[in-house]
């Protein structure tokens, strides 16, 4: 009787081993923004707002765990400080070594560089005059890969509002936060899609499984490329031949929509993969997906460049 509780206690041990084992296999990358500079016609309570802003974006991106610079307990409050005032010289001072002791993956700097302001007159029928007034503001943001001190992203942005009160169209346009491409530059996701577990009608795939989940970061609305392999000189390379959109994401796996363009294209490459797989197993490369953002989408209307 003892002997058969050491046992099932032995096995029960294993699984929670096992599954703590797979929960750790990805960790999402640590994002700490430090402070931002501002120049031009800039105040430091604008630079500030603008700041905050791109924390509370970043806050909501599953892909990445933030750090809050202010409430972060293994930094001491003169990493703080030198944080809150950083700049890339600064952070790369003796080859990076105070970069390489800090918590995060990625240390985010920034610039508010300037604001205008713009005034548009119009007149109705009657002759009666209106005003609108537009701000923009333009700052530039920089990623900075704690490990080695390589950029992984650098870019210059601008945020636009309009309104009829001067006062607040200039307020609301620092506003602003970092969309998909920031986040796809730091946490770029690849997977494969599940053989035959998909659905099907009129030759289009509607619907498909693929092994990335909520451990990963990946979220209702994610957007994929779906890929298959082609061979170039002997070697196996992947090409894009249709997309999907996450509606689910469960813990290790996600349920998507196979999206209208391209889903002929992506049945007919299951359909391959699965005729390949069962004359040479061993061969056959499964289809895979790559994240990105949605065209036309998002703050950064850019793509995942490879880093």
């Amino acid at each position: 009787y003892i002997m058969k509780k050491m046992i099932i206690f032995s096995v029960c041990f294993l699984l929670v081993a096992a599954t703590l084992l797979a929960q750790e296999e990805y960790r999402k990358p640590t994002v700490l923004v430090a402070g931002f500079k501002y120049a031009g016609n800039v105040s430091s309570s604008e630079s500030e707002t603008l700041r905050n802003s791109i924390i509370a974006s970043l806050s909501r991106k599953a892909r990445i765990r933030l750090i809050d610079l202010n409430t972060e307990t293994t930094l001491s409050e003169e990493q703080k400080r030198r944080l809150n005032e950083a700049t890339i010289s600064d952070l790369m001072a003796n080859g990076g070594e105070e970069m390489q002791r800090l918590v995060a993956d990625y240390i985010v700097v920034g610039t508010v560089n300037n604001v205008t302001e713009e005034t548009k007159e119009y007149k109705d029928k009657s002759g009666k005059v209106t005003y609108s007034y537009e701000a923009t503001v333009t700052f530039s943001v920089q990623a900075i890969a704690s490990k080695d001190g390589s950029i992984a992203y650098s870019g210059t942005l601008t945020s636009k509002e309009t309104d009829d009160n001067k006062s607040k169209a200039r307020a609301e346009a620092f506003r602003t936060g970092l969309g998909c491409g920031f986040v796809e530059h730091l946490a770029h996701l690849e997977g494969e899609v599940y053989e035959g577990d998909y659905t099907e009608k009129k030759d289009k795939m509607l619907t498909c499984f693929i092994k990335l989940g909520a451990l990963q970061g990946v979220a209702e609305g994610d957007y994929f490329e779906i890929c298959k392999v082609k061979y170039v000189a002997g070697e196996a390379l992947y090409e894009e031949v249709g997309s999907l959109e996450v509606t689910t994401a469960h813990n290790k796996i996600s349920e998507c929509k196979v999206r209208k363009k391209g889903a002929e294209d992506v049945l007919a490459a299951m359909k391959q993969y699965l005729r390949d797989r069962t004359l040479n197993p061993e061969a056959a490369k499964p289809l895979i997906v790559r994240s990105g953002c949605k065209p036309a989408s998002g703050l950064l209307g850019i793509g995942f460049l490879g880093l």
